[in-house]
């Protein structure tokens, strides 16, 4: 059996990091939803895609939801 000490410390700021890091990803997910509604109506989804460098199905799918 493998017997390790617990720092609740360690523990505490492993999961504060991770919300970080998860803050972040919504960050960057929000801040490109915002981008490609801002550009629809003025380029095609095709191109919104190449230009942000996002898969088409992705930019299709934020598009239909607005």
């Amino acid at each position: 059996m493998l017997f390790t000490e617990w720092n609740m410390d360690e523990a505490l700021a492993v999961t504060a990091e991770e919300a970080r890091a998860a803050g972040r990803i919504e960050g960057e997910r929000s801040g490109l939803e915002k981008a490609v509604r801002a550009l629809d109506g003025v380029l095609s989804a095709e191109v919104i895609a190449e230009k942000l460098g996002l898969p088409l199905e992705y930019v299709q799918e934020i598009l239909k939801k607005q």
